[in-house]
């Protein structure tokens, strides 16, 4: 096969501008991740874990799970994790709730990172379990008090973060059917 000249130029000059492309990405790809950690600790500062976290996800499949931004990635899940704990020891549980379901739903634990965290599926599952049944009782408080408002709005909490809890839709369930009953009542006696 004979090549003419213009085309053999031609294609020395896309293979120089395929070359250069690549070295422009390989420059740009660590300012990139540099980016993407600064703007998924901002996420963090800003307490939207969730935006963080689809940061880092989204910059872990592109960059080929990149060591130094899996590093970050799993500190930062770690940090967001102690959020949780603190909030679940001060007994703020819907808000750990909250944070665990995120984590969950983030898809964190099913990675593979070369540095492991310190949570996995199990953990954050009990833990939401937890919360779960921490915010059912205080909603059954409520309900013995006849404080059917409150008792909803405990167990709406719950649902918040576990949503296919059985438990809580049904005491929501017959609580919403007997603060029906109730307005009735007091309606017919008027």
């Amino acid at each position: 096969m004979r090549m003419f000249p213009s085309t053999l130029f031609m294609i020395l000059c896309w293979s120089l501008a395929a070359l250069l492309s690549s070295c422009a990405t390989f420059q740009s790809r660590p300012r990139a991740i540099a980016e993407t950690v600064q703007q998924a600790q901002s996420q963090v500062a800003l307490g939207d874990y969730k935006k963080a976290l689809a940061l880092f996800a989204v910059a872990d499949d592109r960059f080929g799970h990149d060591p130094a931004l899996q590093q970050h990635y799993v500190r930062t899940g770690d940090r967001i994790r102690s959020a949780a704990d603190m909030a679940f020891q001060q007994g703020v549980f819907s808000q750990a709730g909250g944070i665990y379901h995120i984590l969950l739903e983030s898809g964190i634990t099913g990675r593979r990172f070369q540095e492991p965290l310190s949570f996995d599926t199990a953990y954050l599952r009990g833990r939401i379990g937890s919360c779960s049944k921490a915010l059912m009782e205080l909603g059954l408080v409520k309900y013995r008090e006849d404080d059917l408002e409150g008792a909803c709005s405990i167990w709406n909490k719950v649902l918040a973060f576990d949503p296919g809890n059985k438990a809580v839709t049904k005491a929501l369930r017959t609580t919403n059917k007997q603060r029906q009953r109730l307005k009735n009542f007091n309606s017919a006696a008027k």
